[in-house]
This record gives C-alpha cells, structure tokens and sequence, in this order.
C-alpha cells in the first residue's frame, strides 16, 4: 500500500474537506526535465529504529526573492502523529515573518452540499462495472473487510469512479492518516490565529479533477492499493515523517514508493498527481514574484519540492535562483 500512503501523506490534503473556490487563472508552460540536483545538507538517513535518536527538526525550505518580495516554500506531510516534533527555530522565523500563507487548499469554510455536488460532477458515472467487477477477485475479500468498516454500502460505490472509490475507503479505513492534523492544518491554525491571509494554489475541482483525469488502469491501481494490506506501512510512515523532519529531500523523492505498480502507471500519475500541478505553482510563484510585494510562504505536498520537475528545479531550469535555507 506503499502507492497509497505517499499519494496521500506527501500529495493531497488529509481530509476530502476541500472547497471549490476559484484560484488564480492558470497558464501554460513548457515543462522541463533538469539533471537530478546534488544530494542537499540534512540529506543523511535516519532509520526508523534509531527515531530516539533522530536529529532535532531541521525540515528543508528554499526562498527565491527579488528587491521587494521574499517566498519561502516548504515541504509538509499531510498527517502526523500527534506531538510529533517538526518544526525548529528557522522555520518558526519563517513562519513568524510571512505575511501571507499559500497551501494546496485553503481551509476557508466547509460547504457540505457545495462540495457533494462537486464530487457528483467529477466522480459519478451511472454507467461503471460495480467495484467487484473492476478490482482483481483476489480482492474481494479484503473489500468485503472494507465495508464492514464503514456506512456505505457496497451498491453505494458502483457509481463511483474508481479514483473516488479509493478516496473514500481511505476517509473511513485509515483513521490514523486521515484525521491526523499535519503540517499544513497547523500551519493554518497559525496564520488564521495572527489574522495573516491564507491562500489557495488549487481550487477542489482543480485538485480532485486531476485524479478524475487519470486512466482507469491508473485509478483502478490506486483503488486495488487501498484494498491490498501491506504490514510495513507503520514501518514506511515513520521512516518518511522522520526523514522529512530531518530535511532528507533525497529520502521523499525515492522511487520505492511506487515499488511494484507498473512504470507507466507511475509514470501518469507523475504526470498528472505531480508533474502538471507543479507547473501551475511554478506559474503562481512567478505572478507573486513579479506583481507583489512581501513575504511569502508557499506549503505544500513534500513530494512537490523533491527531485525532477519539482517547483525548485522547474524554477531553476527557468533561471531563477532558488536557495536551500534549512
């Protein structure tokens, strides 16, 4: 289930609360493919055995900045233990000098029957297969585990896109994921409690019409991973949350992640889940660049701050100069 849990702890926000609302208008740009960059200060492993031992919080930041505007971005984990120790005194300097927040999804508000309506549109379909004719049978019985678990009935998933179907068996069956408060709730709570703006870089159709858009091989894959049990995903959880408190950038951009899904599969939820969206925040960051003044934080999935066509390289393939502070 390694597929799963970093689509959802790196990529998304923990909760489907999200809100339709309109964010700036998006234009397009030629992606590029840069050089891996060089292993980056803080990148030495820690091993999940040895968290006693972890080093004090130092997750990365980068800032990119002209005469009159500094951003900050910064990678966040979705969910997270409670208590769990991830931010230092960099970071709180940052966090305290920022006059406005952008994160994935604002929370500015949640409209019920605003956003089932907008589920209605993106993932219903009156004519799917039912869910036990898509999925493999050897998986029957684990979905058969699923609904014991939560109050949907089966025949309430047949109409439901296979992305969606994924999406909901995880609200219901991963408490531990799912209503954890991560890096992104907190930091929210911060700026709402100081009165500083919070902004969204997508809105809910944006985000959740990138899934909507996969192939159904691809969203078939996400959903059959949301059934399949993997007995390491404690494992593989705190190794990545303590990888990303000690600023491992390396360790968040590891291909094992998608261990055993097929490469094309990966390779378009890639595309879509990352690659696309972080041209669009690439887009964003330069319109804040260029037409404000300030100082910015820009937070989002860590995944989008790692490895090729993150927002740092397709910034820096472009000829700005983004700096890793922490």
């Amino acid at each position: 289930m390694r597929f799963l849990v970093a689509a959802m702890l790196l990529l998304l926000p923990a909760s489907l609360a999200a809100q339709d609302t309109a964010p700036n208008e998006d234009v397009p740009i030629e992606l590029v493919v840069p050089a891996p960059p060089p292993l980056a200060p803080n990148d030495a492993r820690v091993s999940a055995a040895d968290e006693s031992e972890a080093p004090s919080p130092a997750p990365a930041i980068w800032t990119l900045y002209d005469d009159d505007t500094t951003i900050y971005f910064f990678g966040t984990i979705h969910a997270l233990p409670e208590d769990f120790a991830w931010r230092n005194a960099k970071l709180d300097e940052v966090i305290e000098g920022s006059d406005i927040l952008y994160l994935e999804i604002a929370d500015d508000g949640f409209d019920v029957m605003r956003f089932i309506g907008m589920l209605g549109r993106l993932g219903v379909n009156l004519d799917h297969p039912t869910i036990r004719e898509r999925i493999d049978p050897d998986l029957h019985d684990e979905f058969e585990a699923v609904l014991k678990k939560i109050p949907i009935p089966e025949s309430g998933f047949d109409n439901l896109d296979s992305w969606l179907a994924a999406i909901l068996i995880y609200e219901f069956t991963n408490e531990d994921y799912a209503d954890s408060e991560g890096a992104d709730a907190q930091l929210q709570a911060i700026f709402d409690e100081n009165e500083k703006p919070v902004r969204s870089l997508e809105n809910g159709i944006a985000h959740y019409g990138f899934f909507d858009a996969l192939s159904e091989a691809a969203q078939l894959a996400f959903l059959e991973s949301m059934l399949s049990d993997d007995e390491d995903d404690a494992d593989n959880y705190k190794q990545m949350i303590i990888d990303w408190a000690a600023g491992n950038v390396a360790a968040i951009d590891d291909d094992d992640w998608f261990k055993g899904v097929d490469p094309a599969i990966v390779a378009e939820f890639d595309k879509a889940i990352l690659d696309d969206r972080n041209a669009k925040w690439v887009i964003e960051a330069k319109r804040v660049l260029a037409e404000e003044q300030g100082t910015f934080l820009i937070a989002g999935g860590a995944a989008h701050f790692a490895g090729e066509n993150s927002v740092i390289d397709m910034l820096e393939k472009q000829g700005f100069s983004v700096k890793r502070v922490q």
